[in-house]
């Protein structure tokens, strides 16, 4: 999906063909800009897939002996098990038990350029 590449063709049709065809490809940007935000937005960590690293934040985590800290941040976990680990904020080696409340999924790698 590529929401520029839309609204380009979308003006190079209203020019060509007038408003009818315009119209049609401004729908079709839109629902690529859902799209966009559906894929970006944050989701209840219920719906989270527990085969692969995602992004996560909100709730808690538990480091140590401290339980309950606040996770107002942001950090890549997977699942463990029967619990999400990531990293703390300072982002020490350490995997800590997360108890957070959203996720999203990580964004696809750059590609390697020739």
């Amino acid at each position: 999906m590529n929401v520029l590449k839309v609204m380009k063709e979308s003006a190079a049709l209203h020019d060509d063909n007038g408003d009818l065809i315009a119209k049609a490809a401004m729908i079709k940007a839109r629902d690529s800009v859902a799209e966009l935000i559906e894929i970006t937005s944050w989701k209840p960590i219920d719906s989270a897939p527990k085969n692969a690293s995602i992004l996560i934040s909100g709730g808690t985590y538990n480091v140590e002996r401290y339980e309950n800290l606040p996770c107002d941040f942001v950090t890549i976990a997977y699942w463990y098990r029967d619990h999400w680990r990531g990293s703390q904020e300072e982002g020490h080696d350490e995997w800590y038990v997360h108890l957070p409340t959203h996720w999203m999924p990580l964004p696809e790698p750059p590609k390697a350029s020739p």
